[in-house]
C-alpha cells in the first residue's frame, strides 16, 4: 500500500518524468555540478521505469535506486545511497557539496523560464 502523503509525487513521476528530467538539468547547468542523481525506491517501478526511459539519453543524468525501508526519503539516506557518503551526526549535505531537491523544485525548475 502506497503512502498517502507520496501518493501524489509517485504519480507524478509516473505520468511526467519528462518534467522531472528537464527541471534536474536546469538544477544541474544553474548550480555547475558535475551530474545529477533522481533517487527513487524499487518498489515504484512504474515510476522507475518512466524515469528511466525519460533520463536515457541524458549523459549526465542517472537514477540511483533506494532500498525499500522506511523512511528512505530522509535527505541523509539519499545522501549515502547515491554518493556513498555517510554524513555526521549535525553535517549537512551542502557540507558535502551536494544540494539536495525535492520533486517540486524540479518541476519548478522545469517550468521557469531561467534562460530567458
Amino acid at each position: 500500500m502506497m503512502n498517502q502523503s507520496l501518493g501524489h509525487n509517485v504519480k507524478f513521476m509516473e505520468e511526467h518524468p519528462e518534467v522531472l528530467v528537464r527541471g534536474l538539468k536546469y538544477i544541474v547547468e544553474l548550480t555547475g555540478a558535475k551530474e545529477g542523481y533522481i533517487a527513487i525506491k524499487t518498489k515504484y517501478r512504474k515510476a522507475l521505469l518512466a524515469l528511466g526511459k525519460a533520463c536515457k539519453d541524458e549523459p549526465n543524468i542517472s537514477i540511483k535506486i533506494l532500498p525499500n525501508m522506511y523512511p528512505a526519503g530522509d535527505e541523509r539516506v539519499i545522501v549515502r545511497e547515491t554518493l556513498g557518503v555517510i554524513l555526521k551526526p549535525g553535517q549537512l549535505p551542502l557540507e558535502t557539496k551536494c544540494n539536495y531537491f525535492k520533486r517540486g523544485n524540479y518541476q519548478t525548475y522545469s517550468r521557469s523560464n531561467w534562460r530567458r
